[in-house]
C-alpha cells in the first residue's frame, strides 16, 4: 500500500477505506481517508484538504497532536482561549495551539474598517506583548497591526464607537487615537490618561478627556453610537460665539465714547 507524507503529520499516511475509526476533523466514521498505523490517525480526504492543506492563520503548516502533548505550548487554544479537550493543531514556528473550532472558523487575517482606521489591519498571530493604540491597555497576543502607521490594536478595539453620549457630560464625545502632550486626567475616574493612547474628547470642551473603558461603562453610556457630532449644533454654537464677539466689540465702542 502506497504511503504519502504530509506536513501536518509526523508519520507517512496510507489512503484507504476504514469504518472503525472516526475522522479527526469531522468526527464521523466510514469512508475513504488517510490513516497512520503508528498512532491511528485517520481523516477523510476532503476534510484534510479543506482544513489542513490551506494556509493557517499564521501562514505556516500546522501539525496535529494528541492531548498527551499538552504543555508544549500551553493547554489553551491560542485564539479563543478555551481549554484543549481533544486533539489539537500546533504551529512549530509560532509555538501556538489551535482547537478544531478555530481551525474551521479562524479569525480574519486582515480587517478593513475605514470608519475607524483608513488602512488595512493585519493579524499578527503570535504570543507578543503590546499596548493597544486604541484603548491603551496591554495585550498579550494576536494584535491587528497597521503596517503603514505602526499601530497595534486589540481585535475588539477596531470596532469601538466613534461618537457617543454619556450621562456625566452635556455634550457628545468623540474617540481619537492619541491626545497629544498635556497633563490629561479622566473626567470620570480622575486618573491619568497617557497622551499617546486613545481616549474620548469633547469638541466643545477641549481640556476634557475620558478613558475609553470609563466612558463605555454600562452605568455611564447607554450603548448608542452616533455617526458624528451634529453639524447643526456646532454651527449654532459658532454663531453664538460670533454674536458674543459682536456684543463685546459694541461694549468696547460704547466705553470709548466721551
Amino acid at each position: 500500500m502506497t504511503e504519502k507524507k504530509f506536513p501536518f503529520h509526523d508519520h507517512p499516511l496510507a489512503y484507504e477505506k476504514l469504518d472503525r475509526f472516526s475522522c479527526i476533523l469531522c468526527k464521523k466514521k466510514g469512508g475513504f481517508g488517510y490513516f497512520c498505523d503508528k498512532c491511528y490517525f485517520w481523516g477523510h480526504k476532503e476534510c484534510i484538504k479543506r482544513s489542513l492543506l490551506h494556509p493557517s492563520p499564521c501562514k505556516h503548516s500546522l501539525k496535529i497532536y494528541t492531548l498527551e502533548a499538552l504543555g508544549y505550548a500551553g493547554d489553551h487554544c491560542h485564539f479563543c482561549r478555551d481549554y484543549l479537550l481533544d486533539d489539537f493543531f500546533h504551529c512549530l514556528i509560532c509555538n501556538i495551539n489551535m482547537d478544531l473550532k478555530c481551525l474551521k472558523d479562524p479569525p480574519p487575517s486582515s480587517i478593513y474598517h475605514p470608519k475607524n482606521h483608513m488602512h488595512m489591519l493585519t493579524l499578527l498571530p503570535r504570543v507578543v506583548t503590546f499596548t493597544c493604540n486604541a484603548c491603551g491597555v496591554e495585550g498579550k497576543r494576536n494584535p491587528y497591526v497597521c503596517l503603514e502607521c505602526n499601530l497595534m490594536f486589540h481585535k475588539d478595539c477596531i470596532y469601538l464607537p466613534r461618537v457617543i453620549s454619556i450621562n456625566c457630560h452635556d455634550h457628545r464625545i468623540s474617540r481619537i487615537f492619541h491626545l497629544g502632550l498635556g497633563d490629561w486626567k479622566c473626567g470620570i475616574c480622575r486618573q491619568k490618561i497617557s497622551c499617546s493612547h486613545g481616549a474620548f474628547t469633547c469638541l466643545r470642551c477641549p481640556s476634557l478627556a475620558f478613558h475609553l473603558k470609563c466612558a463605555m461603562k454600562d452605568d455611564v453610556w447607554d450603548g448608542k453610537e452616533f455617526e458624528a457630532e451634529p453639524k447643526e449644533e456646532l454651527e449654532d454654537e459658532l454663531e453664538d460665539d460670533s454674536e458674543e464677539e459682536i456684543e463685546d466689540d459694541s461694549s468696547e465702542e460704547e466705553i470709548e465714547e466721551p
